[in-house]
């Protein structure tokens, strides 16, 4: 990003154009900044790590005849693809990540956010999903620590987390006296009736998301449909993961 045009930056910062050729160049400057200096999958990560999974990232490439396309699916290298979800993410936390932008005009997001994000149609096309899940569980919507304030009106901590539903972690009442044993803990993945509102300060209550079934968001359970041969990714219906629920249930 630091070699491309004063110009380019300057637009980049105003309008934040995906689409504008200039803009797109960075991949190949970075790729041949690194080339030769790094591991050539490393140095060809760098140079993917736009490609969406659907097939319309960049940089693009001619095949025969045919519109030039970008790469789609397996063909991108898992190391770009990582790298896609890891930007993508950082963005959505941190809008301020770039030249010209400012944490005082371009305010952090928490993470839950930018899960919830992540789901939604035009970015769920656009990831692995196998690399989604993956980031999930490790990645928490509500790290412990985080201050939050309950539907019940409790404020409290998260202390827990568990990715196979991760808006409902377990949290316990912030009491004004630290030896007070009678602070309440409430595991909400045990109580759906109570939701987290407000997180470090942050309105959260139209970011929450939650699994429509116990192997949405399951790993483990995605990783075994495949060594039993039991999924499929479906391009055409961008990003939808099809499990044979009794394989992976078994």
């Amino acid at each position: 990003m630091t070699r491309l045009k004063a110009s380019v930056l300057d637009r980049w910062t105003r309008e934040h154009d995906t689409t504008d050729p200039q803009w797109q160049e960075h991949v190949q400057i970075g790729y041949h900044m690194l080339r030769g200096q790094v591991e050539p999958s490393a140095a060809a990560a760098v140079l993917h790590h736009h490609q969406r999974f659907d097939g319309s990232g960049f940089p693009k490439r001619k095949k025969n005849t045919d519109e030039p396309i970008g790469l789609a699916g397996s063909r991108i290298h898992i190391f770009a693809r990582i790298l896609l979800v890891a930007d993508l993410y950082d963005r959505l936390v941190h809008p301020a990540y770039t030249i010209g932008d400012s944490e005082e005009t371009m305010k952090s997001r928490p993470p839950v956010y930018a899960m919830h994000t992540l789901l939604q149609e035009k970015y769920q096309s656009w990831i692995d999903p196998i690399v989604f899940r993956s980031l999930m569980s490790v990645c928490p919507a509500y790290s412990p620590g985080t201050r939050v304030l309950l539907s019940n009106g409790m404020q409290g901590a998260v202390i827990d987390w568990c990715s196979l539903d991760p808006c409902r972690p377990t949290v316990t009442e912030i009491s004004h006296f630290e030896d007070d044993d009678d602070a309440e803990t409430i595991d909400l993945r045990k109580d759906h009736e109570i939701s987290i509102i407000e997180a470090d300060g942050h309105d959260v209550r139209e970011f929450n998301f939650y699994p429509e079934n116990k192997h949405s968001f399951d790993l483990y359970a995605i990783e075994k449909s495949m060594s039993n041969g039991a999924y499929a990714f479906d391009l055409e219906e961008t990003n939808k993961l099809t499990i044979d629920d009794d394989q992976s249930a078994a």
